[in-house]
């Protein structure tokens, strides 16, 4: 799981609807939001450029319609 820059997150939709990936720090706060819009039935993946974050722990959040789901990652510069 660790990266340094960049990294591929995988999701599969089993239904059309409203996608949101957002990145949350250690602390809750939401340091960046890199999908919102509608897709429909499939396999996507979608780059996460860590850009000007610090190395640590992050959460990633995949809301999809009314579900949502968080995992960690780490970053390591």
């Amino acid at each position: 799981n660790p990266f340094s820059n960049q990294t591929m997150i995988p999701f599969h939709i089993t239904a059309r609807g409203i996608v949101k990936l957002e990145i949350y720090d250690v602390t809750g706060r939401l340091v960046g939001s890199f999908i919102n819009k509608e897709l429909s039935y499939g396999d996507y993946q979608t780059e996460f450029n860590s850009g000007d974050l610090e190395s640590g722990i992050y959460y990633y959040k995949m809301s999809i319609n009314n579900l949502s789901t968080t995992r960690k990652m780490i970053i390591l510069k």
